[in-house]
């Protein structure tokens, strides 16, 4: 008896969940074919010749060491990006920011919730050569690596590579 409730129980739930999936209206939504980005997306082919670059003559590390400005360049389309690296959290933390250099408009930023005023940390740049460049966070072991062409970032801690 106990079993036969059980199997009623799940066929109950299995048939309200199939019913409500059927209640979707999917005109609400869009396709794939009905949106610029995803269109775009989709249309692109990964190739050798369509990479991001750093710029080679765009590394700027800030005056207060808090942070090193760059910009990427798409090689195939030439559109160019501002990207920023700063430490967080005594060093712990490293963040890459990148936002259109012109763009139409000025885009959303989401702030940081759990934390409000994150301290930032320092950092500085100890080496650069035309195939990339180390950021060492101070205090830290803590190393970012940034190939230029291709862009890549390796991210080490106690030279063990944790991101890339």
């Amino acid at each position: 008896m106990h079993a036969v409730m059980h199997s009623l129980h799940v066929f109950v739930c299995v048939l309200a969940i199939s019913l409500s999936v059927d209640c979707v209206d999917r005109n609400n939504f869009k396709t794939c074919d009905q949106t610029g980005f995803c269109r775009r997306q989709r249309n692109q082919t990964p190739s050798e010749d369509n990479q991001w670059l750093v710029v080679s003559d765009s590394v700027v590390p800030a005056a207060d060491e808090q942070s090193v400005e760059f910009r990427l360049k798409n090689s195939q389309s030439g559109v160019t990006l501002q990207a920023i690296i700063y430490a967080l959290i005594d060093g712990q933390v490293i963040r890459l920011k990148v936002n259109e250099l012109n763009g139409l408009r000025q885009r959303f930023e989401a702030k940081d919730s759990l934390l409000t005023d994150i301290p930032h940390s320092r950092l500085k740049v100890v080496d650069q050569t035309a195939q990339g460049f180390v950021v060492q966070l101070t205090g830290t072991k803590n190393k970012a690596f940034v190939s230029t062409n291709p862009f890549r970032i390796d991210v080490y801690s106690d030279d063990k590579l944790v991101i890339s």
